[in-house]
């Protein structure tokens, strides 16, 4: 880890203005905490369900809530075995974030993940994918509590670790204690509604049917054929004179 990235990036949050708004106990961030974006990833993550729908907030003690946790690209470390699990971390503010600790969620899963939704599989960046006997983000963050005030309070950060390989990428949540839902708070969820594109209406089109005038065929006069008279001139015998 890069010590001095740390101390700048830890220095650099600490002067961030962030503002919060009081949930149901938790926090939810109008900007996204001090530390991010967190200088020591490599990229960041985006979730999704089983369906292979991108999802910013659910139930954080289901351990199925984040089906497939995706890199945004590739490590710049070496990787020799393509395997990467999910893990929740505890921020500590002042402290950098190599020291934090945190909880494995996931098992080390095999990328790309062939199984999954054509979105996941077809990525070839680092990923994971959750079964229901893994741990929840409810359970790791019980085992590892976070403040319940201050800028850090009730946050958390996801990370994504290749198979022996410390390089990771990342995505902080809140979670909260109450109601056990979490919610991304960075990268910060897109506000842009999804364009809805309206249903193409093709008028059907009328085809005046083709009036052909009947065609009249005048009736063929021949003429009648005239044949003269034949007139054969008699034939005069001799008569015949017998001595």
């Amino acid at each position: 880890m890069n010590i001095t990235r740390s101390a700048r990036r830890i220095a650099a949050g600490a002067l961030a203005a962030v503002t919060t708004l009081a949930v149901g106990g938790a926090i939810a961030f109008a900007a996204p905490p001090p530390y991010d974006p967190d200088l020591d990833a490599y990229g960041t993550l985006t979730f999704y369900n089983a369906a292979g729908v991108v999802v910013t907030s659910g139930d954080a003690s289901n351990p199925e809530s984040i089906k497939y946790a995706v890199a945004s690209t590739n490590l710049t470390s070496p990787v020799t075995i393509k395997r990467a699990a999910t893990y929740l971390y505890t921020p500590v503010a002042g402290t950098p974030a190599g020291n934090w600790t945190g909880t494995q969620l996931s098992g080390n899963t095999l990328y790309p993940i062939a199984a999954a939704p054509a979105v996941v599989s077809s990525s070839t960046f680092p990923a994971a994918a959750t079964v229901a006997a893994a741990v929840s983000m409810k359970d790791a963050a019980v085992a590892v509590p976070q403040l319940t005030t201050g800028l850090l309070a009730n946050v958390y950060q996801v990370r994504l670790k290749s198979f022996n390989v410390p390089d990771y990428a990342s995505a902080s949540i809140t979670i909260d204690p109450v109601t056990n839902v979490w919610t991304q708070v960075f990268p910060v969820p897109s506000t842009v509604p999804p364009t809805t594109v309206p249903p193409t209406t093709v008028p059907p089109t009328t085809v005046p049917p083709t009036t052909v005038p009947p065609t009249t065929v005048p009736p063929t006069t021949v003429p009648p054929t005239t044949v003269p008279p034949t007139t054969v001139p008699p034939t005069t015998v001799p008569p015949t004179t017998v001595p």
